[in-house]
This record gives structure tokens, C-alpha cells and sequence, in this order.
């Protein structure tokens, strides 16, 4: 009773004035915990509960946290005995309003480094899990949140907590005026969009909580009664765009509501997924894109080019590891395709008070508060390239937080779990460039194969077996049905950035140089990588040693590219692996150009073919063929089948015959089956009839040169 007596007050007190947001930690067994949650929150209607709850309340779990995105809640409970998921955790703290409280239940502070999170096991490779003694991210997490005064705690012994009251003054009054002017000038450039020139899409960008969603509503109502818009609007769900249909809603005049659609007399608003929206033809004056960075950048994408007017509202700070990935890639594109679009940044939060407590701590936990960045140059003192320790990591988080921050800025996929796994990773590896305590550069690689795979490679190697981690090792067994491979012992880089003023210089190549030295002096067989292929990437891991030996025969979701993985033997067992694996990649590359790769890069397919070293042999029996359509006696279309298999046949020869241009269009009408209509607009070619004339210069050329080379043997002979 006495807890309560200490509690019950401060939470009535909390509700009597005008506060700050908070976090209280109920510290504890878990069943107490449950108990004290579901007695001080029991009459809480706005209640969003993650985790297990006893059966005493609602709830869902961490991994379905992004449909609550967008939302607003009074009070959010997390139960870490369910599990601590940093993405959720971060991004779930945006729903709490203002005023509002975050709870969150866990171990005792002296058990939660130690308790077996379940998450534990989505974070750890086979083999590693019984690795595990102490959390070093979660006694970090302790740490700084036992040394926030602001944070409220609550065990079965004591209860201590202030209060974050928010005094009244002239400069909070000045601040709402302020909010409300930005919000205006949001609501303005919206509307400007729809009614003004087209191809300037605007990009309204904030972090969480600063009315980009009120904005869009609001805006949407205005657009409807005043100019008589049809606006659709999509998202990652239905419930994201909650709260633009609310605001929209209580300002729309005449309305008739129905599922997914607000409509009025003058417009509308609907709601339409992006998938529909991309497979189906919709009409609408402007479309609207709420919490775009959460949505694959592939599909973003294909929006620009079919859109004229697009609004995009995404948040900045990358949560779920996608507020970068806008920023690296949809603006990059935007700049490209739509250059006059604009940019408008919300900065003053309207679901909670500027100066929120919360925002700040969550913010410093997770080292997304970005520090003043130093001047990144490299002077005569020598650059160093080492391997960082996972104790050192600790024992310097300004180093660490430099390390972070320089992953978030190059990756668009960094996220907080990325940070937890670096911390606590067993298998995970961090290395780095460093000049006077400067983060140059960094690379992150997982240990995957090797002795924890021996008894199931076999399995893995046939599809029976599939297990936690090793992508790669367990990938190119499956792939190649070669079970010894997931014995080699192997390091995968995952991550590398370099800083940006600091990239083509040579950094990223040395780096990699350093990790093979490493890898090699800790008896590494094979180093590793995947990602999506484009020509920039695969011409910079050629020129690291690495070898592409599979390629996705669909494009990501994410990226809209397809994932390579590349190897780079170590030793001769792996050398002997690599030749196999390519003499296969390079056949299926062949059989799947007209195929999953018609619509593939040409120039990658290209470089992909010509690098596997393999010379095929030239059995080609049907030259008369091949010369009387060189001739122009005989059209393509009744030679393509022997045009492509000559072709492929002197595919070795090409490099010193042929223009690159030549070259590409050869691949692309043989290999890859490219319409003729595709083949004019890439090629700047009139037609059937020039592309055939282009086809037969190049087969002449390489005529002459079989030629040639069959007389120059027959006079060594």
C-alpha cells in the first residue's frame, strides 16, 4: 500500500497540469510487473499495450509495431519480458501525446543484462547462442536511463519519480504561434502542388510528432471544399493515414464516409495501396504519400514516373532503418526526374511540447542524436586501420556513437536493432579507419560457416534444414548443392561506409585489404558480401578481388535491384569452390537473360558474363547460316537461334572486336530477347530495319576476326 500511496499522487499530478512526456519503469518478476501496469493504467482509454499482458489487457507483439505508426495513444506499455526490440521500442515512442506516459516492464536493473531476451535468438546466429552471459547494449541502456532524472522507477521496494512540469510563460505561448505558422506554410505548399505547375512534388519531411499527418488532412479538406480535388492517398496501411483521415474528416463539408474514402459533393479522399495503385490505373488531381520512407524506395520510384503531383510526408530520423534510405535514394531520384520538386522540414512538435524529455532520451540511447561532425581530411599524420573490440566498443561511446552515426549517414538499412547487435553480436565484427581518434571509415562482417554448420551441411546443402543466420554459406550450399561449402570457415562484410568527403580516394578498396589480411591470419577461408547489384558496386568489389557467383533471379522489394552475393577465396579449397560455382552461375545467367533478366541492366549482364574466366568451346557447326545473314540474305528472325548461339560461343572474343555499344546491343536482342520498340528508344535506332543493320555490322566483325585467327593458326601449324 505504501507504493501506491507514492505512485497514485504522482500520477494525479502528472494529470493535473501541463507536463512533459516521461518514461516510468516498472522494475520487476514479470506477474507483479503485469499486475501494477494493469492497476495504474485501468482506466486509461487510449492504451496501446506491447507484449504479454496475462490476459489483462489487449495486446500485440513488437514485430506488428508498425501498424501503429501514425497513431496516438496516452499511455504505451511495453513488456521487455516479451522481448526488447530497439526498432519498435524508438519508433513506438512517437505514438505516445502529449503529456502522456511510456511504460515500460523489466527485469530488475541487476537481472535485465543478464535475462535471456527472446529477441535474443532473431539477433544470433546458429552456433552463438550459447555465447550468451551479459547484454552489454542493455547495461548501457540501464546506465544512462538510471542517470535520467526524468525518468520515474517503480520496483517492489521503492517508487521515485519527478514530476517534468512546464512552467507558463510568454515563451511557450510564442512557441504555439510558431507551431502554427509552420504548420500553415505546410498546409500552403500542399495545396500549391495541386494547383500549381506540374512535376514539383513536394517532400514534407519532420521528425515524429510534428503534424506532418494533421497536415495532410487539413490540407486534404481544403483542396476538396475550396478547389474540388480527387486526392488519393497511400501508405504502408490503412491504419497509418488514422489520423490525416480524422483531421480531413472534421473539416470536410457535406460528407459521406465509407471504407478506406471521405467524399463530398466538391472531391474526395481515398485511401489505395501502393501495390494497387501501381498495377491498376486510378485517377486523381494529386496523390498524397504518408510515411513514404517506410515504403519500399522501388515502388517510390515508379510513383515519380507515373505521378505529376505527389506529395510525400516522411520522417527523418530512420527508426526502422528507412529515414535514411529516402534520403540516399527517393531524393536522389527525385533530383534526376523531377528537379524543380521541393522541400519543406517541420521542426516544432505538435503531439507533444518542445523540449520533450522523451524524444530526448530515446534520441540519446540509441545514438540518433547526431553530434557536431568534425572536419573529415586526411593529413600527413598516418591513417589507421584496426579491428575494434566489442569492449572497446563500450568502453568509448563517443567512438561508438561516431561509428554509429557514419553507418546511419552511408546505409540507408542502419537501424537501432543494428546497434544492439554491435554491441552484443557474438559473431559480428567491427573494423575501422581512424586518424587522431577521427572515424574515417568502417566496416561491419558476421562470421558465418565453419564448424558450427558440419553436422547439418548436408541438409542445408538439400533443402531439408535451414538454420538462424550464415546467409551467405548457407545460400551458395543450397544453391550449388554443395554442403562442404558451409564448412569453410568465412567472414561476410555486411556494412562499409566511408566517410563522404573522404570516398574515392581509395579508403573503401584498403579497408577490405586490411579485413582479407585479418581474415586471413584468423584462418578464413572465404570474405563475403551481398546487396543490390548495380554497376557502380559490382565494378568496386571486382576490383576488391570478389567474384559474383549467384544473382536473385527477382528484384528486391527495397531496392528495386536484384541481390548478388560475391565470394572471395582465401585459400586454395575455396579457389576450387569459386570455379565451380561460377562455371554454374554462368550458365544460368545465360538461361535466365530472356527470362527473370530480360529487363536486367544490359550493361551488368554484360560485365557479369564476361567476368566469370571460362572460355566455351567453339563446336558452332552453321557459319554458312550466320554468313548469309551477314550477307543480308537471310532476315533475323530466321536465324535468331544460331545468331545466339554463335554469339555465345565467341562470347571471349568480343572485348577486342566489338564497341562496348555493339557489344550491349548483341547481349540485349540475343540473350536477352529485348523488343524492338525497347531496343530503338535505348539505342537511338529507327526501327527494325536499323537494328538488323547494327546486329549484321557486328556479326560481320567478328566473322572477319574468326577468320583471321583460324589463319594465323593454320600458318603457325
Amino acid at each position: 500500500m505504501k507504493l501506491y500511496n507514492q505512485i497514485l499522487p504522482w500520477l494525479h499530478q502528472r494529470a493535473q497540469i501541463t507536463v512533459h512526456r516521461q518514461l516510468l519503469l516498472i522494475s520487476g518478476p514479470e506477474r507483479w510487473a503485469i499486475e501494477q501496469a494493469n492497476t495504474l493504467l485501468a482506466e486509461s482509454s487510449l492504451l496501446l499495450w506491447i507484449g504479454n499482458s496475462e490476459g489483462l489487457q489487449n495486446s500485440s507483439n513488437s514485430q506488428q509495431y508498425r501498424q501503429f505508426l501514425g497513431q496516438e495513444y496516452q499511455h504505451l506499455l511495453i513488456n521487455c519480458y516479451s522481448g526488447f526490440r530497439a526498432n519498435a521500442v524508438i519508433a513506438l515512442s512517437g505514438v505516445v501525446r502529449a503529456g502522456g506516459l511510456m511504460v515500460i516492464i523489466c527485469p530488475s536493473i541487476e537481472d535485465w543484462p543478464t535475462y535471456l531476451d527472446p529477441e535474443w535468438q532473431n539477433r544470433v546466429s546458429f552456433g552463438y547462442l550459447s555465447s550468451f552471459t551479459t547484454s552489454s547494449f542493455i547495461q548501457i541502456l540501464t546506465s544512462k536511463l538510471q542517470a535520467d532524472a526524468n525518468v520515474a522507477w517503480l520496483t517492489p521496494t521503492e517508487f521515485r519519480g519527478s514530476i517534468t512540469q512546464i512552467p507558463s510563460s510568454r515563451q511557450q505561448i510564442s512557441f504555439e504561434e510558431d507551431k502554427f505558422d509552420e504548420q500553415s506554410a505546410a498546409i500552403s505548399a500542399i495545396i500549391k502542388v495541386a494547383t500549381g505547375h506540374r512535376n514539383r512534388p513536394l517532400v514534407l519531411s519532420a521528425d515524429r510528432g510534428r503534424g506532418k499527418s494533421s497536415a495532410l488532412g487539413l490540407a486534404a479538406a481544403e483542396l476538396i471544399n475550396t478547389y474540388g480535388k480527387n486526392i488519393i492517398i497511400t501508405a504502408p496501411s490503412p491504419a497509418t493515414i488514422e489520423r490525416v483521415f480524422h483531421h480531413a474528416e472534421i473539416n470536410i463539408h457535406n460528407l459521406k464516409v465509407s471504407k478506406n474514402q471521405l467524399e463530398s459533393d466538391t472531391g474526395s479522399l481515398t485511401y489505395c495501396a501502393i501495390d494497387d495503385l501501381l498495377q491498376n490505373e486510378h485517377c486523381a488531381d494529386i496523390l498524397f504519400i504518408d510515411e513514404a520512407a517506410a515504403l519500399p524506395t522501388h515502388f517510390l520510384m515508379q510513383v515519380i514516373d507515373r505521378f505529376s503531383r505527389i506529395v510525400f510526408s516522411t520522417t527523418l530520423h530512420g527508426y526502422e532503418g528507412s529515414g535514411r534510405g529516402f534520403e540516399l535514394r527517393v531524393k536522389q531520384y527525385l533530383k534526376q526526374h523531377k528537379p524543380q520538386f521541393k522541400s519543406l522540414q517541420l521542426h516544432q512538435p505538435r503531439r507533444w511540447l518542445c523540449g520533450d524529455y522523451l524524444e530526448a532520451l530515446w534520441f540519446d540511447v540509441f545514438f540518433m542524436a547526431s553530434p557536431p561532425a568534425p572536419e573529415m581530411k586526411v593529413c600527413n599524420e598516418k591513417v589507421e586501420y584496426c579491428r575494434i573490440s566489442k569492449q572497446q566498443l563500450i568502453g568509448d561511446l563517443v567512438q561508438t556513437q561516431a561509428i554509429f552515426q557514419l553507418l546511419i549517414n552511408a546505409h540507408y538499412q542502419t537501424s537501432p536493432d543494428d546497434l544492439v547487435r554491435l554491441f552484443d553480436s557474438p559473431e559480428q565484427h567491427c573494423f575501422v579507419i581512424k586518424q587522431n581518434q577521427h572515424i574515417l571509415g568502417v566496416a561491419l562482417i558476421i562470421e558465418e560457416g565453419g564448424p558450427f554448420l558440419a553436422e547439418v551441411n548436408q541438409k542445408i546443402a538439400t533443402g531439408a534444414r535451414r538454420v538462424k543466420g550464415h546467409l551467405l554459406a548457407q545460400n551458395l550450399a543450397l544453391q550449388y548443392a554443395q554442403g562442404a561449402f558451409c564448412e569453410l570457415t568465412q567472414w561476410r562484410i555486411t556494412r562499409i561506409a566511408i566517410a563522404e568527403e573522404l570516398q574515392s580516394q581509395g579508403m573503401g578498396q584498403q579497408l577490405i585489404n586490411y579485413i582479407a589480411v585479418s581474415a586471413q591470419s584468423n584462418n578464413i577461408s572465404v570474405l563475403s558480401s551481398s546487396f543490390g547489384l548495380n554497376l557502380d558496386l559490382l565494378r568496386f568489389w571486382q576490383k576488391a578481388g570478389f567474384s559474383v557467383v549467384n544473382l536473385s533471379q527477382q528484384s528486391e522489394v527495397s531496392s528495386g535491384e536484384h541481390s548478388a552475393q560475391l565470394i572471395k577465396p582465401l585459400t586454395l579449397p575455396a579457389e576450387e569452390f569459386l570455379l565451380a560455382m561460377q562455371h554454374e552461375f554462368q550458365a544460368e545467367l545465360l538461361y535466365q537473360a530472356d527470362k527473370s533478366l530480360q529487363q536486367f541492366e544490359t550493361q551488368v549482364l554484360s560485365e557479369l558474363l564476361l567476368a566469370c574466366p571460362l572460355n566455351f568451346a567453339n563446336e558452332f557447326t552453321s557459319i554458312e547460316i550466320i554468313e548469309q545473314f551477314y550477307a543480308g540474305t537471310r532476315p533475323l528472325v530466321s536465324c535468331k537461334r544460331l545468331l545466339k548461339s554463335y554469339f555465345i560461343a565467341q562470347l571471349h572474343n568480343t572485348a577486342s572486336t566489338l564497341t562496348n555499344t555493339q557489344f550491349l546491343l548483341l547481349v540485349a536482342v540475343l540473350l536477352q530477347n529485348v523488343t524492338n520498340i525497347e531496343i530503338s528508344k535505348k539505342y537511338a535506332l529507327k526501327g527494325k530495319k536499323e537494328i538488323e543493320e547494327n546486329i549484321r555490322t557486328a556479326i560481320g566483325l567478328l566473322i572477319t576476326f574468326n577468320k583471321r585467327s583460324a589463319h594465323a593458326s593454320t600458318l603457325e601449324h
